[in-house]
């Protein structure tokens, strides 16, 4: 309902017989009558506008429910056919084509056509498209877990044009990361990383090369060069950072479990997560001035066990000799905890400790 122009106090019935000069107020009587009536114009044209606006709004989530109830889950009225993994579903060419991915694949094809998606990423699933479909359509917030955020990162970012997907999935995927689920996380930065030679890729469209160790994944943490970049742009570089701030600030702020007695080395329980890190990541975290610790020399202490349990897990199979050194640095606030690494047939250290 659109809302009326209200009437002006000049042409009421009352307002007509009054003198066209302003009149003297008699104990401020005039002067509320006037307002009273502007309020209540207000008032009114501020209720017409939510109205209209309510209205509106309904209107676009009824549209919203009627499109994807018979266009997406019947089915009906399509125009094209897509075809992924062993999934097949006949969709409606004007709602694909907000993903430049898919009106990419749509320009030459006339309607009717049957098209075949193909995906080089490897991290794509069928489940992961599904939902980014079903987010074309209707917004599909509800369907991101923690078991399928990471897949649905990949696949809303080789989409396009769901920025809200994107993010969503990537918040889900965060707030997943945990000492449970450390470990898978770190194995899926390194996998999920790039070499150099891959720049004629987009970050969603890169090959899945591994990386070996993993440790390249991780290099640019610990000042080397040369590391390989994330597949998937600035949320890769999002993810590596928050594993990080959970490795060095939420982790070590957590209590020790119940059942273990206070360890005579500060952060003790720790050992188990940061042992098995690749050693860039190991460095950066080992060597953060975050850390809680009372002082400088208890951080050493810690460090020294990190590397004897990392010397101990590798079983005398490591090629790198790890050593933690407390240097003392000029105009950096006294000492800090150094982590180097050097080859066991005397090559130069890879990470050097500078005054």
């Amino acid at each position: 309902m659109s809302s009326s122009t209200p009437t002006p106090f000049a042409s009421s019935p009352s307002a007509s017989t009054q003198p066209t000069t302003a009149p003297s107020t008699h104990n401020g009587e005039e002067t509320e009558i006037i307002n009273g009536d502007h309020a209540e114009d207000a008032e009114s044209s501020k209720m017409a506008e939510q109205h209209q606006e309510q209205s509106q709004s309904n209107f676009a989530h009824q549209f919203t429910d009627y499109v994807f109830n018979v266009g997406y889950l019947q089915q009906r009225w399509a125009d094209v056919q897509l075809t992924f993994f062993n999934d097949a579903l006949k969709l409606h060419r004007v709602i694909l084509a907000r993903s430049p991915f898919l009106a990419q694949y749509m320009g030459n094809a006339a309607p009717g056509t049957t098209i075949p998606l193909q995906f080089r990423d490897d991290q794509i699933t069928a489940e992961a498209v599904h939902t980014c479909i079903h987010h074309l359509y209707n917004p599909a917030f509800h369907l991101v877990t923690a078991l399928n955020a990471r897949a649905v990162l990949a696949t809303s970012l080789q989409f396009g044009g769901i920025p809200e997907l994107v993010h969503h999935a990537y918040t889900v995927a965060r707030d997943s990361i945990s000492a449970d689920t450390l470990s898978d996380w770190i194995g899926w930065i390194s996998a999920t990383s790039v070499s150099p030679i891959s720049n004629g890729y987009g970050y969603s469209d890169a090959p899945p090369v591994g990386s070996g160790n993993g440790e390249e994944a991780w290099e640019d943490l610990a000042g080397g060069e040369g590391g390989w970049y994330g597949r998937y742009g600035e949320y890769s570089d999002r993810l590596k950072q928050d594993i990080l701030d959970y490795l060095t600030i939420t982790l070590p702020s957590s209590p020790p479990p119940a059942s273990e007695s206070t360890p005579p080395t500060p952060l003790a329980h720790l050992l188990p997560y940061y042992t098995p890190l690749p050693f860039p990541l190991f460095k950066r975290v080992v060597e953060s001035p975050v850390l809680p610790f009372k002082d400088k020399q208890a951080q050493f202490t810690f460090a020294k066990k990190a590397i004897a349990a990392r010397k101990k897990r590798a079983a005398g199979g490591q090629a790198m000799e790890e050593a933690a050194v407390l240097a003392f640095k000029s105009g950096e606030g006294g000492a800090v905890v150094e982590i180097t690494r050097k080859s066991r047939k005397g090559r130069p250290a890879l990470w050097k400790v500078e005054g």
